[in-house]
């Protein structure tokens, strides 16, 4: 009994595997994975919105075709980098220019960043 429950087991574990796999596969002609490591990328850097919706937009066409070794290729210390460098930018140029400005720097960097890691 307990021999069929393991065998059980990993007749559907290879199947949901090969499913999984299918399923990604089919779906993921590297523009998705583009687009998410964008979206997760810009999060991580403080991007919100409309911001984020532009630099998802920038980011796709910049690394088009692109690979990455995972969704979220950028380390949390290095957002968090980008994320200091373009507040101290953004509040050079003032209250009222501090949401725009943030949101160019921070799509900026990222994308540099995000170049500079993919393969």
């Amino acid at each position: 009994m307990k021999a069929l429950v393991i065998s059980a087991l990993s007749t559907f574990a290879l199947l949901s595997a090969s499913s999984v796999t299918s399923m990604v596969e089919a779906n993921d002609d590297g523009h998705d994975l583009v687009k998410i490591v964008c979206q997760n990328t810009g999060s991580k850097v403080g991007l919100e919105s409309s911001g984020l919706t532009k630099m998802v937009e920038q980011c796709g066409q910049a690394l088009a075709g692109k690979m990455f070794d995972s969704d979220s290729p950028l380390s949390d210390e290095d957002a968090e980098a980008i994320e200091s460098r373009c507040i101290d930018e953004a509040q050079e140029a003032g209250e009222e220019q501090f949401d725009a400005m943030f949101d160019r720097c921070a799509s900026r960097e990222a994308i540099a960043a995000l170049q500079g890691l993919a393969q």
